[in-house]
């Protein structure tokens, strides 16, 4: 599993706060978020090293044009939180955005390339926004239904029937 229940939750209480995600919802979002980054890894093509410019650069290319400025913004926050604390990567905490699990799949997919810490950082705030934005679709889909809770169905619901953020979702 990417997301944890307690991050996911962090995560949708941004945008919708009176809705919860079911265990099974987590588990598709989680499969969903990993199309996700796979289309954003096959997306940005460093030569050497990897650093925040190269993915601001590949944003339009997996993010709907509404999200790019508000992706823009979080990532530039982000490292700027980041590089102030003068902190590095290590193994997640609980409700925060598994940034190390994302290294190493940044790695994963890029052997000689040397991976600069602020870039996971600005796309880990990216990737923030565009979930914050699928679980507002799926929680609107499940008030629509009177329902509390982002079910299964509401999940591939947004991925089947959002055309602006559900084709980033999946294959």
């Amino acid at each position: 599993m990417f997301l944890s229940g307690a991050c996911a939750d962090r995560i949708l209480k941004t945008v919708l706060p009176e809705v919860t995600l079911s265990s099974m919802g987590l588990m598709d979002l989680n499969n969903s978020i990993i199309t996700f980054l796979t289309k954003i890894t096959n997306n940005i093509a460093p030569l050497v090293e990897m650093n925040a410019s190269e993915v601001e650069l590949a944003l339009p290319k997996f993010l709907p044009e509404k999200l790019i400025e508000p992706a823009k913004k979080a990532g530039e926050e982000a490292v700027k939180q980041f590089t102030d604390k003068g902190a590095h990567i290590t193994k997640c905490v609980e409700p925060e955005f598994p940034l190390d699990d994302l290294l190493t799949r940044v790695r994963d997919a890029y052997h000689s390339v040397i991976v600069n810490e602020n870039s996971i950082v600005y796309m880990a705030a990216c990737v923030e926004v565009a979930v914050a934005e699928f679980l507002k679709v799926a929680g609107e889909h499940a008030k629509s239904q009177k329902r509390n809770q982002i079910s299964r169905n509401d999940i591939k619901w947004a991925l089947a029937n959002d055309f602006e953020i559900g084709p980033y979702f999946q294959e």
